[in-house]
């Protein structure tokens, strides 16, 4: 039986990952997220959180949860209007 795997996420304009956005690539192993205070890794578990409410029809209750268009795109509306996802 084939299982699904997640290849890689490119994620841009989501919290604080800005519009340039960032790749990450998932091994078939053990992925781990490293990176400083503040690089973006617990914002990119967000996403994840927000992919499970998209999927049990309750997309609503997350951006209301998070604070609506300023809390999720980055820098708020004013400088980000749309966030990109791309799952492979």
């Amino acid at each position: 039986m084939d299982t699904l795997r997640l290849k890689y996420l490119y994620l841009a304009g989501y919290k604080s990952i800005s519009s340039d956005g960032q790749r990450i690539c998932f091994s078939d192993d053990v992925t781990i997220l490293l990176g400083p205070n503040g690089a973006g890794k617990s914002n990119m578990i967000s996403f994840f959180q927000m992919l499970n409410f998209m999927m049990t029809d309750a997309l609503r209750e997350f951006v209301a949860k998070q604070g609506y268009a300023r809390s999720l795109l980055y820098y708020g509306p004013e400088r980000t209007t749309q966030l990109t996802a791309e799952l492979l």
